[in-house]
C-alpha cells in the first residue's frame, strides 16, 4: 500500500506540474492589457482631435512633413491667404472647421499640434491619406500654417448655385 500511495504522490505531483507549466505558458502567450493587444486594422478612434486655442504655440518652428515626405516650415501670413507651398502640386480646396478647437499636426494621428482651428473658421486642404487611427487625415494650410487636420473635423464648402461650379473633390496624397 505504501507503494500505491507513494505512486499516486507522483502521479498527482506530476500533474500538478504539468498544469502550471501549461498555465504560465498561456498567460505568456496572451497578452496581460488591452494595450498591450495588437491593433485591429479597422478600428477608428471615435475621440475628436481637438484642443484650446495656443495649445501648438509651444511647438512653434516645428516643420510638419508634406505628403511627399520634404519638410514644410509655417511662414508669417493672414488667415486667409491661399498656400504657397512648393511640397504639393496638388489644388488646394477651400474647407470649414467642424468643430471648434481643429488641432493642426506635423504628421497625422501623433505629431506635435503646430495649431488650432475654431469652429467655422475657413482653411485649405490639397489632399487626404489614411492613417492609423482610421481616419483619412489631410493635408492643410491655415494663417502660414501647414500640417494635417482629421479629415472628420473640417467639410469642403460647397459651391453650388449660378458660376459656383459644383462642390471640388478632395483627392488622395500621392
Amino acid at each position: 500500500m505504501t507503494t500505491n500511495l507513494l505512486g499516486a504522490k507522483r502521479i498527482a505531483a506530476s500533474l500538478l506540474t504539468f498544469g502550471a507549466l501549461a498555465s504560465a505558458t498561456m498567460a505568456a502567450a496572451a497578452p496581460a492589457t488591452a494595450a498591450e493587444a495588437p491593433p485591429a486594422a479597422d478600428v477608428v478612434s471615435t475621440q475628436p482631435d481637438v484642443g484650446a486655442p495656443g495649445e501648438g504655440d509651444a511647438n512653434a518652428g516645428t516643420p510638419a512633413v508634406a505628403p511627399d515626405g520634404s519638410l514644410v516650415w509655417s511662414t508669417p501670413a493672414t488667415p486667409h491667404a491661399r498656400p504657397m507651398s512648393a511640397a504639393t502640386a496638388q489644388g488646394w480646396i477651400a474647407v470649414t472647421a467642424t468643430v471648434d478647437g481643429a488641432r493642426i499636426r506635423s504628421r497625422p494621428v501623433d505629431g506635435p499640434v503646430l495649431g488650432t482651428i475654431g469652429y467655422g473658421a475657413g482653411f485649405w486642404v490639397s489632399c487626404t491619406r489614411g492613417a492609423s487611427d482610421g481616419h483619412a487625415w489631410g493635408w492643410s494650410y491655415r494663417g502660414g500654417t501647414y500640417g494635417w487636420v482629421r479629415g472628420d473635423l473640417w467639410e469642403v464648402e460647397q459651391h453650388t448655385g449660378p458660376g459656383g461650379g459644383g462642390t471640388p473633390q478632395v483627392t488622395r496624397c500621392p
